[in-house]
């Protein structure tokens, strides 16, 4: 189980890495691009119903 300690760079009301972490930007530039690519994802079967 994870402790609040773990949590300390984390901003869960924004879903970002906090700035006080050394690496905040890189994080959040892969944390982006992930949910980017995921959203894309899940549209693309809609997507291949909507021309059928």
């Amino acid at each position: 189980m994870q402790t609040p300690e773990t949590f300390v760079f984390w901003d869960a009301k924004k879903q970002r890495v906090k700035k006080q972490h050394p690496n905040s930007e890189l994080l959040n530039a892969k944390i982006t691009k992930s949910k980017a690519e995921c959203e894309q994802e899940s549209y693309l079967p809609s997507l291949a119903n909507s021309f059928f």
